[in-house]
């Protein structure tokens, strides 16, 4: 059985993001797991690899069986991606596999970490829903230029 966890440095962000909100703060993500996909999916989104980095282990752990077939679908294009190959989805490379999903999200909560540094915003909702229509946008053009 596999798990990943999030880089010590990266504790209080997820703890902010994550199930580790209190109850005075509005959760962004019900779950952890939720958090590191969408952590990933960002880091993906600006480095084309993840090959270089260190994850110093936090207790932020989470095992794989936490995450639903379609997280799994997300984490298994991740390593493909990653991998530039399919010889990754090979038998016994499980661990492999998830340590992209844990690489890319360390980028992610890098990029995260930057959002909320240069955010006027205190609402962490506004912050990221402000990077995800930044995002959209364009991307709804291009969509809709190509539909004419």
């Amino acid at each position: 059985m596999a798990s990943v966890c999030f880089d010590k440095d990266h504790v209080q962000i997820v703890d902010m993001f994550g199930d580790g909100a209190n109850d005075s703060t509005k959760k962004i993500f019900n779950y952890n797991y939720e958090f590191m996909i969408f952590a990933a999916m960002v880091g993906r989104s600006l480095h084309d690899s993840c090959e270089n980095v260190q994850i110093t282990r936090s207790t932020k752990v989470i095992k794989d069986i936490t995450f639903g077939e379609e997280q799994k679908n997300i984490v298994y294009l991740l390593a493909l991606d990653g991998a530039k190959n399919g010889e990754i989805m090979r038998s016994g490379n499980e661990n492999e596999i998830w340590k992209y999903l844990e690489n890319y999200a360390y980028l992610g909560c890098e990029e995260i970490k930057k959002w909320i540094m240069e955010s006027p915003i205190d609402d962490l909702h506004e912050v990221v829903l402000n990077k995800i229509m930044e995002a959209a946008i364009p991307l709804a053009k291009k969509e809709q230029a190509m539909t004419k």
